[in-house]
């Protein structure tokens, strides 16, 4: 019997042991990263961001049928999110690069319509925003540039330092 209990008492002893061994797929995040990804929200006059049939994915007004690029903001619960994504280069062949949403502010097209946004850095780039929030020609919310999106788009590279202006225009899609 002592022989049958010798196996088994070293597989639950082999078990145990590899059972303490941390998880090597899990990455800390670096000193000072962020400890959650809140967007920091500024309000216009008191009013929300953006009404609440203008939060929803705004594509590039001059690109008609390209996948991907553009912006995503929603509203849920009181807590604004989202995503802005861009091509990764001419040499990526159509991938994407997204930076998460870090501050918005403004947006009210009932007011000024000055509508601002800043995204997380990635890789020592990062995007800033600041234009205007605007009914557009979609006659209701279930048409594309429903409201609208005019403004400069900035690329900032921390590494190259340096930044690239580009004047755009992005449309609220479709809610079909």
């Amino acid at each position: 019997m002592t022989t049958t209990l010798l196996p088994t008492l070293a597989l639950t002893i082999a078990l145990l042991g590899a059972g303490a061994q941390q998880d090597p797929g899990l990455q800390h995040r670096p000193a000072g990263a962020p400890a959650d990804q809140t967007v920091k929200v500024t309000l216009e006059g008191g009013k929300t961001v953006l009404p609440e049939d203008a939060f929803g994915l705004y594509r590039y007004a001059d690109r008609e049928g390209e996948f991907g690029e553009g912006l995503q903001i929603n509203e849920q619960f009181g807590e604004v999110s989202g995503y802005f994504s861009v091509s990764a280069g001419a040499k990526s062949r159509g991938k994407l690069q997204t930076y998460f949403l870090s501050e918005v502010e403004g947006g009210d097209p009932t007011g000024s319509g000055h509508f601002i946004f800043t995204t997380r850095q990635v890789h020592g780039v990062w995007y800033s925003f600041d234009g205007k929030v605007f009914r557009g020609k979609g006659a209701t919310a279930a048409d594309d540039a429903y409201y609208m999106m005019d403004g400069t788009l900035t690329m900032h590279d921390d590494v190259q330092k340096t930044t690239q202006n580009k004047t755009i225009s992005l449309k609220l899609t479709a809610t079909h």
